[in-house]
């Protein structure tokens, strides 16, 4: 479909010519763009792009070569694409298949002066012919092509097309007339629906080759008066008709009907069939009648079975007898009094219903076969209530209770719930008893006493009621929950007396004989204290009570070994120790002097969890007093901008929240003379050693009095500017004795830098080399010879500065 013009530069004006006018460029310009924009416009909105005429595409016998005949097109922007002479193409490259099209272009020709760039005098309009795989819009297909070897290429115009006509329309759809191309030259073809409000008149018969899709409705006025006529006839056996009192199908010839002969339903008085045939009753009730006068050769419904030879017939034999019949026998007879006789068997597939008292002989038998092993149910007796089996359980089902009771049928002796949350009531009084194992996966209440003899599984709640008061702890008990009900003189009480009463977990061994005992205990107080012990076989009691570990603070007096890793803050605090790095330039005035540094150090290959949200710690230089609280001689310590104070054998340490983010830091200065014992989120900045009057940092580097870590960079560079020797940058030759370096890492400010040249067979000469440009991240080194002229040398550089 046309592409919606963009009128914004469209031309409107045109020049006004009269005597004497002096034209200008801009008007012979007006004049050509307001004709050129009326034609590409009138194309473009009402000629579909593509070939107007010739054109055609022939293939040169034994050359990978082509002839494209002169001839004319139109583009999708409403060029006029032209091409006086036939022309030969070969430039099909290694593109074996693909489309061969041709694409108007326009370029300035016959240039006026050769000194001035823009005298041409001419546009030419002109077309360039290519090959591609996939076509843009502004290309027109002229054939599909497929290069065979070095001496053949197959064309095939089937993709080319002819230009045409666009209709205007509202919505800018796609409406277009254009030939059949080169298969259908004679055809025309309308993209689009087509109306005629006024009468079509062919001339001859309406042969219709291909399929005719009919949107709207189609009349045919002809009226028959017969289902012998012939309104609308298809073949030689079908007619379609109608006349005033009914409408018709008829086939003709001798032959049958077929309605749906190879499958789908068919409906009457139905849309949605959902049988092979379903009649639907009409608002008078009536769905199906069938209407004759059978016999014993005329049945009035037949079911045949094609793969067996007896047919099923149902028929009325007498005026009050309905007869259902298989072959020679008579399965089912229906008398209009209700008497039904069936001579043989009844096999009832889904229900049978007796209105009456179904009695059964005492010698009978009511049979269920074993084809049905479903959760069904195969007697009920009421909605939801019955017997039933499956492949290897009878079970009765009830909506709501099972009950046995007495033979009367009143008095109750017991009741099953059926609810998920029921249970079983039982009312006798005599005993019961389990030989087998007795499970039970909920909660168990006794009121009473209950003795197991066997073992006793419960994977459920247990609920064993209250602790038992005893005065020995180590005596040979029984598995259970016992207490210290506050004897002072209880034997083998637990060593916490911050209570009087105790309790106490004991696990006794299945040998009855021996006091194997394993025992948890801890005092009726609220704290921490938790104890256990075993008890030895020996028949002595173990007096030693051990206190386990628990969540407060705990001592460890033996050594604790894991085999295992460990994990949790105070292993990522030790990380964070280790891999401390960073400071930027870090400066030392010695002893009572200040240490400061200008960069965070920065610990980043902690864990990130909770204890660490951000994975890392970073520690900056404080710059206002650290609290008296904070310091171990009571006293504020001075922390400005020019660093930290520290005295002495001092240690200053980063104090970082737990579970706080990178910059919950504060800071600590102890002095090791006193006591002090770090927890592990004290991360180690530096401490000082008045032995020598240096400092060490926790990074682990020694800074000595008026010293800082300033960054340096050296290296040897030939004549060629490759790097002979050094580190931390690189080198390229710009010009004859001209190198550039670069510093992998840059300097915060511009740094100090010295340089030295020599020749290159070891010689010496007189010129030195020239630091020409420093900046903080490069600098520009010139070499040169005696005379002073620059020349390739040799040289070496120093660079110190900032980091």
């Amino acid at each position: 479909m046309p592409a919606k013009q963009d009128f914004t530069n469209f031309a409107t004006e045109r020049p006004n010519y009269f005597p004497g006018q002096f034209l200008l460029e801009d008007d012979f310009e007006l004049q050509h763009k307001y004709l050129g924009d009326r034609q590409t416009y009138h194309n473009q909105s009402l000629q579909v792009s593509g070939i107007l005429e010739g054109l055609e595409v022939t293939p040169i016998k034994d050359k990978k070569e082509v002839e494209i005949a002169a001839g004319t097109a139109i583009d999708s922007a409403g060029n006029l694409l032209v091409l006086k002479n036939k022309l030969n193409f070969s430039g099909f490259g290694e593109l074996t298949k693909g489309t061969l099209f041709i694409q108007f272009i326009q370029e300035k020709t016959n240039k006026q002066q050769e000194e001035i760039a823009e005298s041409f005098t001419r546009w030419t309009e002109n077309i360039v012919v290519g090959i591609a795989e996939t076509l843009t819009d502004e290309a027109i297909a002229l054939c599909s092509y497929e290069t065979i070897g070095d001496d053949e290429v197959r064309v095939d115009s089937a993709i080319s097309e002819y230009s045409g006509v666009y209709l205007p329309n509202a919505t800018n759809q796609n409406l277009s007339l254009r030939s059949g191309g080169t298969a259908n030259p004679s055809l025309a073809v309308l993209n689009g629906s087509l109306k005629v409000t006024g009468d079509a008149e062919t001339l001859g018969n309406q042969a219709i080759g291909q399929n005719l899709d009919v949107a709207g409705k189609v009349a045919i006025a002809y009226e028959s008066q017969d289902a012998d006529g012939d309104a609308l006839t298809i073949g030689s056996t079908l007619r379609l008709g109608h006349n005033l009192q009914y409408g018709w199908v008829q086939s003709h010839g001798g032959k049958p009907l077929a309605v749906n002969p190879l499958g789908n339903n068919v409906g009457i008085g139905t849309t949605d069939p959902q049988d092979i045939l379903e009649v639907v009753a009409s608002s008078s009730g009536k769905a199906l009648t069938l209407r004759g006068k059978p016999d014993a050769t005329s049945p009035m419904l037949t079911f045949a079975n094609p793969d067996n030879p007896q047919t099923t017939v149902i028929t009325p034999r007498d005026s009050d007898i309905l007869n259902i019949e298989y072959g020679s026998t008579t399965p089912l007879k229906i008398e209009q009094s209700g008497k039904v006789t069936i001579p043989g068997e009844i096999s009832a597939g889904n229900k049978l219903t007796v209105a009456e008292t179904l009695n059964l002989d005492g010698a009978k038998q009511l049979i269920f076969s074993d084809a049905d092993t479903s959760n069904n149910l195969k007697v009920q007796l009421w909605s939801g209530y019955g017997l039933g089996i499956n492949s290897d359980t009878l079970f009765y089902a009830a909506d709501g209770n099972h009950s046995w009771r007495n033979k009367d049928g009143v008095t109750e002796r017991m009741k099953l719930t059926t609810a998920a949350g029921g249970g079983l009531a039982v009312y006798g009084t005599g005993d019961s008893s389990f030989a087998g194992n007795l499970s039970i996966s909920k909660t168990l209440t006794v009121s009473g006493s209950t003795a197991v003899n066997g073992n006793l599984t419960i994977s459920g709640e247990a609920s064993l009621g209250y602790e038992v008061a005893v005065t020995n702890f180590g005596a040979k008990l029984s598995s259970g929950f016992y207490e210290n009900s506050g004897d002072p003189n209880a034997v083998g009480d637990v060593p916490d007396t911050s209570h009087t009463w105790s309790h106490l977990i004991n696990a006794r061994h299945s040998n009855r004989n021996n006091n194997n005992q394993l025992q948890i205990a801890a005092s009726y107080a609220v704290n921490d204290r938790l104890f256990f012990r075993k008890i030895s076989a020996s028949g002595t009691n173990n007096p030693s009570w051990n206190e386990v570990a628990t969540r407060g603070t705990n001592t460890f007096t033996g050594q604790q070994i894991f085999q295992n890793t460990i994990s949790g803050a105070p292993e990522g605090y030790i990380k964070a120790q280790f891999v401390l790095s960073g400071g930027g330039v870090v400066s030392w005035g010695g002893i009572n002097g200040r240490l400061k540094w200008t960069q965070r150090f920065i610990a980043i290959t902690m864990q990130k969890s909770t204890f660490f949200p951000a994975g890392h710690i970073n520690i900056t230089q404080p710059t206002t007093s650290i609290p008296k609280s904070n310091v171990h001689d009571g006293k504020a310590r001075s922390a400005t901008a020019a660093g930290v104070l520290l005295k002495d054998w001092e240690a200053l340490y980063a104090v970082h929240t737990v579970k706080g983010d990178q910059s919950a830091v504060s800071y600590r200065i102890v002095y090791y003379n006193k006591n002090f014992n770090p927890p592990s989120n004290w991360i180690l900045v530096a401490v000082v050693n008045n032995d020598n009057g240096s400092i060490k940092l926790g990074s682990g580097q020694i800074i000595h009095k008026a010293q800082r870590n300033d960054f340096v960079i050296a290296g040897f560079v030939n004549s060629t500017g490759t790097i002979v020797g050094g580190s931390g940058f690189t080198a390229r030759r710009r010009s004859k004795g001209l190198y550039d370096i670069t510093f992998t890492r840059p300097f915060s400010t511009r740094p100090a830098i010295v340089a030295a040249q020599h020749n290159g067979d070891g010689s010496n000469t007189r010129d030195n080399a020239i630091v020409t440009v420093i900046n903080a991240g490069n600098c520009r080194i010139k070499t040169g010879d005696g005379n002073g002229n620059a020349s390739d040398r040799h040289f070496c550089f120093f660079c110190m500065g900032a980091v």
